[in-house]
C-alpha cells in the first residue's frame, strides 16, 4: 500500500462530545428516518417515492432510477451492523489478492468482535488498514481489538484525530461503550488514495457531522459514514458539528455520478441518484 496521509507522532486537540443520530430537516421539519434503524413502512415510503416517478420526471432529473443491487462487481463488501447505535461496519476486500480494509469497526460486545475478526481471518490473507469515516465512538470503539489482532494501522482525518485515544475512552464511558480506540497512526487528507490489492478508495473531505468527516469513493460505491443516509443525513447539533459545512459537503456529493451505491454509517444502502431525487436534504439544496 502506498503511503497515505501523515504518520501520527504526537497529536493533541480540543475535546468534543457527541454521537450520531439522524438529523431534522434544515428548515425544521422531520425526515423519514429514525435514529439507528428504520421501520419497514418508512423504508417502503422512501423507495416508493423513487419508484412512482413518471418516465418524464426521471428524464427531467436526468437520473436513471433502478433497484439497487448493493453489490458492486469489482469489490467485495461485507456489512456488519453492530453496537447499540446500529453502526454499519464494512469489511471491503479485493477478491483477487485477498487483501482488505475495515471501515468503522464500531463493535463493542465480545460476540460482535469475534464475528467480525473471524470473518476477516477466514476470508482474507492480509488486512491493510482500519479506516474511520469520523471520530465518534460508535464508529471507532472496535479499532483496538482489530489493531491488536492484525497489527494494522488506524487511519482517520486529521481534524478528528483528537477524538481517539483518551477522549475516545471518556466518551465511550458516557455512552456505555466498553471498548475504545487507541490514537491513530495515519492522518488522512482530501485526495488521499487507499490501496488494497487491485482495489482503491479515494478520500473526500465531508465535514459537517464532525470537523473531520470523510467519504470514501470507489469505482461503483461510496462509503458516506454519517454524512449521508437513505432519506436523511447525520446530525449537526453536536459540538464540532456545522450545518453550513454539512451543506457544502452535500453539494459536493450531489456532483458525483448517480450510479454510485451509497453505503452509509447507519441504515440500509441506497443509490446516490435516488437520494438526489428523494432525500429532502439534497433536494432543497440550491
Amino acid at each position: 500500500m502506498k503511503q497515505i496521509g501523515t504518520k501520527l507522532q504526537d497529536f493533541t486537540g480540543k475535546t468534543a462530545r457527541g454521537f450520531p443520530t439522524y438529523q431534522k430537516g434544515f428548515r425544521g421539519r422531520s425526515t423519514c428516518q429514525e435514529k439507528g434503524a428504520q421501520s419497514k413502512k418508512q423504508l417502503k415510503t422512501i423507495r416508493s417515492r423513487a419508484n412512482c416517478l413518471s418516465t418524464e420526471e426521471k428524464a427531467t432529473n436526468n437520473i436513471l432510477v433502478k433497484k439497487a443491487s448493493h453489490r458492486p462487481k469489482t469489490m467485495h463488501i461485507q456489512m456488519f451492523t453492530v453496537g447499540f447505535f446500529a453502526t454499519n461496519c464494512y469489511v471491503v476486500g479485493c477478491k483477487e489478492t485477498r487483501e482488505a480494509v475495515v471501515i468503522d469497526p464500531g463493535f463493542d460486545e465480545a460476540s460482535e468482535t469475534e464475528k467480525v475478526l473471524n470473518y476477516i481471518e477466514r476470508n482474507y490473507r492480509e488486512l491493510k488498514l482500519i479506516i474511520n469515516t469520523h471520530g465518534h465512538s460508535d464508529h471507532t470503539c472496535g479499532n483496538g481489538p482489530v489493531k491488536n489482532k492484525f497489527n494494522v494501522d488506524i487511519a482517520i482525518h486529521q481534524n478528528d484525530a483528537h477524538l481517539l485515544g483518551d477522549l475516545s475512552k471518556q466518551i465511550g464511558q458516557i455512552l456505555g461503550i466498553h471498548n475504545f480506540s487507541p490514537l491513530p497512526d495515519i492522518l488522512l487528507r482530501n485526495g488521499d488514495t487507499i490501496e488494497f490489492g487491485k482495489e482503491s478508495l479515494k478520500v473526500i473531505e465531508t465535514p459537517g457531522h464532525t470537523r473531520g468527516g470523510i467519504c470514501l469513493i470507489g469505482k461503483e460505491e461510496i462509503f458516506t459514514g454519517d454524512t449521508l443516509f437513505m432519506g436523511s443525513i447525520g446530525r449537526t447539533d453536536f459540538p464540532e458539528s456545522s450545518q453550513e459545512e454539512m451543506k457544502k459537503s452535500l453539494r459536493k456529493l450531489k456532483t458525483l455520478q448517480d450510479s454510485l451505491t451509497v453505503y452509509p454509517g447507519h441504515g440500509p444502502s441506497t443509490k446516490l441518484g435516488d437520494e438526489k431525487i428523494c432525500n429532502p436534504f439534497l433536494t432543497e439544496l440550491l
